[in-house]
């Protein structure tokens, strides 16, 4: 039997471990346990605050806090705006208080006109300003407020919009009655239009805008040496806008050598309105600033 015998020798070689050799091997074991024990517990507790990091972190980039303190603006609110308070009988004035105005542009009804309100827009007043209800050429008179300083203000110049639904007629002479066919409804056509009056000088349009929308600027010099004996009325008519078709013209016309008029055409909605500021030969340079921010404060209304 040589494979018992063969054993034999082997377990005679084999030697136990002592007892102290078995309780240091038990220690390494424990202190290896411990160590993972508290590995994985450290781990454990990074995810966590990561986690929370992320979901608080997601939360402010989904629903920001508001400001502590509200951002100030300086827009003008629509509230804000008073309903101009027109004279009762054309051609009359009110003295205005300094102030935000809601202007609204009307036609009254007829058998060829558009009656109705035709254009709404808030503007600011300086103080000393007066609001007057021109008479027009035509009956029933459209509603065309218009904006003057008071005598004792001694301020100079006159704010006002001409409806140009249907373009403009331009006189071939402005101290005749020899009126052009009208221009094309564009204020492209009505600024090229009025470029062409001839006996004064016209500013090339410049693009610009007016109340946030495009607008076409220019400007119309009355030559300080013409000679104003030639014109009747004594006055130089410019160009005339309103619904041609119903005969109610709206006519602009500069009275002396020297007077400028400023305009910006514009389109709102589906109609062409010209704004115009008119200052004579005698007005100051802060007469024109005052009608120039009048003009830059505009917005208009839906």
């Amino acid at each position: 039997m040589p494979d018992l015998n063969l054993l034999l020798e082997v377990g005679d070689k084999v030697r136990p471990p002592s007892l102290d050799s078995l309780r240091e091997t038990a220690r390494r074991r424990n202190r290896r346990a411990v160590a993972f024990t508290v590995t994985a517990c450290a781990l454990a507790v990074v995810a966590v605050i990561v986690g929370g990091a992320q979901l608080t972190g997601g939360g402010d980039q989904s629903a920001p806090k508001p400001a502590s303190t509200p951002t100030p603006t300086t827009t003008t609110a629509r509230a804000d705006a008073h309903e101009l308070p027109l004279p009762k009988r054309y051609g009359d004035s009110v003295v205005l208080d300094e102030g935000r105005y809601t202007v609204r542009l009307r036609n009254l009804p007829r058998a060829l006109d558009r009656g109705g309100e035709l254009l709404a827009f808030d503007v600011d007043v300086p103080e000393g300003w007066n609001v007057t209800k021109p008479v027009g050429q035509m009956r029933p008179y459209p509603i065309r407020p218009a904006f003057t300083p008071t005598k004792a203000s001694g301020g100079l110049g006159r704010l006002s919009v001409q409806h140009a639904p249907d373009g403009v007629e331009v006189e071939s002479n402005p101290c005749r009655y020899a009126n052009s066919d009208p221009s094309p409804r564009t204020i492209r056509g009505i600024a090229a239009a009025i470029a062409a009056i001839p006996r004064v000088d016209v500013s090339t349009p410049a693009a610009t805008t007016l109340g946030g929308l495009d607008a076409l600027a220019m400007t119309i010099t009355i030559r300080p040496d013409d000679n104003l004996a030639s014109c009747h009325d004594d006055a130089y008519i410019l160009y005339r806008g309103g619904d041609l078709g119903a005969s109610t013209f709206e006519t602009v016309r500069a009275d002396q050598p020297g007077d400028v008029v400023r305009l910006w055409i514009v389109q709102v909605a589906d109609t062409r309105f010209i704004f115009s500021a008119e200052t004579p030969p005698d007005a100051t340079q802060a007469d024109v600033d005052t009608l120039t921010r009048m003009v830059e404060s505009i917005t208009f209304r839906e």
